[in-house]
């Protein structure tokens, strides 16, 4: 019977007790193209010279073609090897989805392992069948083990919160299990989709780093706020200045001016100017943000979701009549 994946010894793929080897690199030395005979007797010497630099030039190619496939061979044997022990690394930490992970991401390395020895490709493959039911088997507990990844990490799931799917922050991070494709998914409100290993632990930890890149920065809302008037006063121009601009019009301007700019952490920096005083950011005093009832054209601020989403941006300094806003600093 098959060994699971729990007993290789070592981390290590074995299929049989033969070491991998590198294919041969052939050399007929009784063909070398610098040995046999020069030109006839009584050849001229400018012949005799030709005769030797074309077997030289000819040896010299002949070298090079050898060294080449050798390190090609080197090079595909370091990417097994690097395969085979992320691999290993991930089954003795219990993560088989990640260890599923690394073998789907290492589509080369598997290539080079038919190659330079199939038999242990073959048990590869015996195996990833075996990672796979563990994966599954593991995925019918998500509702027990997630949360409790998440705990172990200081974070707790919002109580909306219901297996297969999480959030964190009033929504603010969700995550999704794919039981099916055996894949989870974290996402920030306005970041990108990023898939992950569906280990519990893994994936609480993506989720940890998320909330800490966004919550736990530490940010001079002084500056924030004067970038955010920059971009405000670029978008509107001089014939809309003290008028109402577009939010994503504002957060694609800042974008342009920062490379590094990401509209998950903008949102939270504008939520805290929102809810902090004038007193204390000057270069906040005049800021108001007005609501939009379309969600595709505003953005929903962690900690004011029941405020609605926001859809302009306006440096005033006064409400103005019939204008459902917020002052950028109650």
């Amino acid at each position: 019977m098959a060994r699971p994946y729990a007993q290789l010894p070592h981390g290590r793929i074995h299929a049989s007790r033969r070491p991998t080897t590198l294919a041969p690199v052939h050399s007929d030395e009784s063909a070398d193209p610098v040995s046999g005979p020069d030109t006839a007797p009584g050849s001229s010497d400018a012949e005799f010279l030709a005769s030797v630099q074309r077997r030289a030039d000819a040896g010299v190619e002949k070298r090079k073609a050898e060294i080449q496939a050798l390190r090609q061979q080197s090079k595909e044997l370091q990417a097994i090897a690097s395969m085979v022990d992320a691999v290993a690394g991930a089954l003795q930490a219990g993560r088989p989805a990640s260890a599923l992970a690394e073998v789907e991401r290492a589509k080369g390395a598997r290539e080079a392992l038919a190659t330079h020895n199939p038999e242990a490709a073959q048990d590869l493959t015996r195996r990833i069948a075996e990672w796979e039911g563990a994966v599954d088997l593991a995925l019918q507990g998500t509702a027990n083990t997630f949360p409790a990844a998440l705990a172990a990490l200081g974070l707790e799931p919002d109580r909306s919160s219901r297996d297969p799917k999480y959030t964190l922050s009033d929504n603010f991070i969700t995550i999704q299990f794919d039981k099916k494709k055996r894949v989870a998914t974290v996402q920030t409100r306005g970041g990108k989709k990023e898939k992950v290993p569906p280990d519990p632990e893994v994936v609480a930890a993506r989720a940890a780093d998320e909330h800490a890149r966004c919550f736990d920065r530490s940010v001079d809302l002084a500056d924030v706020a004067k970038r955010l008037r920059q971009a405000y006063e670029a978008c509107a121009g001089p014939t809309r200045l003290g008028g109402p601009v577009p939010v994503l019009d504002i957060a694609d301007q800042m974008k342009s001016d920062d490379p590094d700019f990401a509209l998950d952490e903008f949102m939270v920096d504008l939520a805290r100017l929102v809810t902090s005083g004038p007193h204390h950011i000057h270069e906040a005093h005049s800021l108001w943000l007005d609501h939009t009832k379309q969600p595709g054209s505003g953005l929903l601020l962690p900690g004011l979701e029941s405020r609605g989403y926001y859809g302009y941006v306006r440096f005033s300094g006064k409400d103005e009549g019939g204008q459902s806003g917020d002052r950028g600093a109650d």
